[in-house]
């Protein structure tokens, strides 16, 4: 999984984000670029029909961001909850 086997959960878990919002960068410098290649092509007919890729892709790229951003917040929430969970049933016992 990662390529620094030394690395702490914490590490590993923080070096997964960074190379998640990394690639939500890229994608969005992609999405920039075509784009605007798109809309130039598009001027040049005298038509608006860049405007479908780019709503289209837009769309994906907005959840690309929320799963960024969501995600994360969730996985921690659910294994606090799974932690407490299991907490409890071992101080049952």
């Amino acid at each position: 999984m990662s390529d620094h086997p030394y690395l702490s959960a914490t590490e590993r878990r923080a070096e997964r984000r960074v190379k998640a919002q990394l690639g939500l960068l890229m994608h969005l410098g992609v999405f920039i670029g075509v784009n605007t290649m798109l809309a130039v092509l598009a001027a040049q007919q005298g038509r608006s029909w860049h405007l479908y890729p780019l709503l289209g892709w837009g769309v994906g790229l907005a959840m690309h961001g929320l799963m960024i951003m969501v995600k994360p917040a969730l996985h921690d929430r659910l294994m606090a909850r799974a932690l407490r969970q299991d907490t409890s049933k071992r101080s049952e016992t």
